[in-house]
């Protein structure tokens, strides 16, 4: 069965690289790109291969002097969107859910737009693209990626989940006044498990598809940071789609890994401990695994199109300051810069009790453009891109053209037009949904006893643009 697998991915990659043979990009040109703080991309790519996935965003937010409640704009969500996204409020906290793409530089683009959009809005008075607020506050990075790997082979994924988090940590001051590598590693306490709130896992088996295509699942992931940098989540994506192929192609490195000491891995992962104690087979050394991942990537997939390509050099070049010396990264990655910055700081500030590096800590990942910290150094041109402004702009108005996400977006464009009598209904996602304005609630009461609901329609395979249901709503609407 291996041999037939590989026979037929040789075929594959052979007829991508012909294909694509126009639409590589060398190392020269990413490096001199990420010197000069220039973004890799400026128009959306195209790719050999859809990868489609999403992310959701839970941001934290500003709380009330007294009772420390959240601060949100309830009356205005849920929200859908322009783009194909939505808008809601879920245990306290504003989330922002992407639409569905089908690359990473696309992914990258409306993962940005969803902290402008959600800023420019004014969801509530301050938001924070973060995981702690040390008020035992935490709030989730999920990533969302469609695929045709059965459940039962998703626990291979483990060691590289673990490992990745060197890649696309966070970064923060814990309360002992500690700086950790990963702001969600100490909420870890299971290896898999379908909780999302109190058994988070680092392999969530939650069993929801939103889609209905036979021989494909939903692979739920909440084991990552909230990260500002634009490298940091392109890196996220990126190398957990490539890892995610690899184990639909049946070709990812042996590595045996005990689970039991997942959470206890990931834990010391991020206090800077670089090794699995749960690997049997293979690699322990963190850097070692994740060049071992890395040499199988170049292997399959160098020279498909041109996010490969950058993918590959950013992971190989990261890979290799972090074994020489990590403070090269403080530009790329954002534990890196953060550490960095707090380590400048401490040359000038005395403080004992860590409240003034939590404090800047926070401001790091503040989305008002004017007061965080992230975006002063982006605006100082002192932050390494992946997307450029325009394109985050794009994001935030226009949906996928690639995905069924492109239904979604202009089915929300065609009822602004209209003036707002009838939404697409909250949580519109495997299906398009039209009812009364009145009837919009999410999770709360409905206001009309009776809605009418003007259209619904299925939307099962998140790969299709369903070009054909926008026109179909637009005579609707008629």
């Amino acid at each position: 069965m291996l041999c037939t697998v590989k026979s037929i991915l040789a075929v594959r990659l052979f007829l991508e690289n012909l294909l694509r043979k126009d639409h590589h990009m060398d190392k020269n040109t990413v490096f001199a790109k990420l010197a000069s703080r220039t973004p890799l991309f400026d128009i959306m790519p195209m790719v050999a291969r859809k990868r489609i996935m999403g992310t959701e965003s839970e941001y934290g937010v500003q709380n009330t002097l007294l009772g420390d409640n959240p601060i949100i704009a309830y009356d205005r969500l849920p929200a859908m969107l322009q783009n194909g996204g939505e808008v809601y409020e879920d245990r306290g906290h504003v989330e922002y859910a992407s639409p569905e793409t089908a690359n990473i530089v696309a992914a990258v683009a409306y993962y940005e737009a969803g902290k402008v959009i959600c800023h420019r809005e004014r969801y509530s008075p301050e938001l924070y693209c973060n995981n702690n607020d040390w008020y035992d506050n935490t709030f989730g990075a999920h990533e969302n990626y469609f695929t045709c790997a059965q459940r039962a082979v998703w626990p291979r994924l483990i060691p590289f989940l673990i490992a990745r988090t060197v890649l696309c940590g966070a970064g923060w001051v814990n309360e002992k006044s500690r700086f950790e590598i990963s702001q969600r590693a100490h909420t870890i306490c299971q290896a898999q498990h379908p909780d999302t709130t109190t058994n988070r896992p680092v392999l969530n088996l939650r069993p929801e598809s939103l889609a209905r295509v036979k021989g494909f699942d939903r692979l739920h992931l909440i084991c990552g940071d909230a990260t500002m940098s634009e490298v940091s989540t392109f890196l996220r994506l990126g190398t957990t789609s490539c890892i995610l192929e690899m184990l639909e192609l049946n070709a990812l490195p042996e590595i045996t890994y005990n689970e039991t000491y997942a959470p206890a891995d990931i834990k010391m992962i991020s206090n800077r401990e670089w090794h699995l104690r749960g690997v049997t087979s293979g690699p322990r050394s963190v850097l070692a695994l994740l060049a071992l991942y890395l040499e199988r990537a170049i292997e399959l997939f160098s020279h498909r199109d041109e996010v490969t390509d950058a993918l590959l050099i950013i992971w190989e070049d990261t890979l290799h300051k972090l074994e020489s010396d990590h403070q090269k990264l403080w530009r790329r990655l954002d534990w890196a810069t953060k550490l960095f910055l707090l380590n400048t700081f401490d040359a000038v500030v005395n403080d004992s009790t860590g409240d003034w590096a939590r404090a800047q800590d926070m401001a790091y990942h503040s989305l008002n453009p004017k007061e965080g910290l992230y975006y002063y150094l982006a605006q100082q041109g002192e932050m390494e891109r992946i997307v450029s402004d325009e394109l985050i702009v794009h994001a935030m108005y226009e949906p996928p053209s690639d995905t069924r996400a492109y239904a979604r977006g202009k089915t929300v464009q065609l009822l602004e037009e209209r003036g707002g009598e009838r939404v697409l209904c909250a949580n519109s996602w495997d299906h398009l949904s039209i009812i009364d304005v009145a009837a919009s609630g999410y999770n709360r009461v409905i206001r009309t006893p009776n809605p009418r609901r003007y259209l619904s329609i299925p939307m099962p395979d998140p790969r299709e643009t369903y070009t054909h249901l926008v026109e179909k709503v637009r005579k609707e609407l008629s």
